[in-house]
């Protein structure tokens, strides 16, 4: 499990202070930021890949 935080928090440099500062009760919280911040990524990259299919075909 921390191997894969490792990489998590080498791959995201934004997490790095929470990674070294989060204790038991915060590790849910890490996650769940993190788990936000790839959805708000997946959100705002789909429409504008939708956007750009919809104006090739056109």
């Amino acid at each position: 499990m921390t191997l894969a935080f490792l990489t998590l928090n080498s791959a995201i440099p934004l997490f790095e202070n929470d990674f070294w500062a989060f204790n038991k009760s915060s590790k849910i919280f890490f996650l769940f930021k993190l788990v936000l911040s790839l959805a708000f990524k997946v959100y705002f990259h789909l429409p504008r890949r939708k956007k750009n299919m919809v104006i090739q075909k056109t």
